[in-house]
């Protein structure tokens, strides 16, 4: 014995609904991985312009020794100092924008979560009202089958027959 046209499209609806969760699972799974690998990048990102700061205020230390300036006093070391603190503030900049796009990131995997649970289930009910449907030749008037007017109802037509009444 074979499937009745309702099982059919009850079967199809199950299906495409497992597919959905799935690629809502799919997308939560890919956000939370560009999450973590933007974190690493920020963490990353944020050592190199300490590191960097550092090197430039030293440099800037070497260049002051070279000229007869001691670099450990005065407006020398001031400079240098500023140098290193402006680097650090770059440096956390820089690693708040990683963790911002990483926030967005995840935020788009729970949205993408969200989607395919609440399109898979939409899809299943869909299919078991179709199911329903074909399986007791239950005809439901939705608003398409209403004749069109501005307004989607027209009172002077019979909706079930579509006749013009009076």
């Amino acid at each position: 014995m074979g499937l009745t046209q309702g099982q059919l499209a009850l079967n199809a609806g199950i299906l495409q609904s497992g597919m959905q969760v799935g690629s809502g699972i799919s997308g939560f799974i890919q956000g939370r991985q560009n999450a973590k690998i933007l974190n690493k990048r920020g963490k990353q990102a944020q050592a190199a312009r300490i590191a960097e700061g550092k090197q430039i205020a030293g440099a800037q230390r070497a260049r002051s020794a070279a000229s007869g300036v001691d670099p450990n006093v005065g407006s020398p070391r001031d400079v240098a100092r500023q140098t290193i603190e402006n680097s650090r503030v770059n440096a956390i900049r820089e690693r708040f924008a990683f963790e911002n796009e990483a926030a967005g990131q995840k935020t788009e995997g729970t949205n993408a979560l969200l989607g395919g649970l609440l399109g898979g289930g939409s899809t299943l009910l869909t299919a078991l009202a179709r199911e329903k449907q074909a399986d007791e030749g239950i005809r439901i008037i939705g608003k398409r089958d209403l004749p069109a007017t501005s307004t989607g109802f027209d009172p002077f037509t019979n909706p079930l027959t579509g006749e013009r009444l009076g």
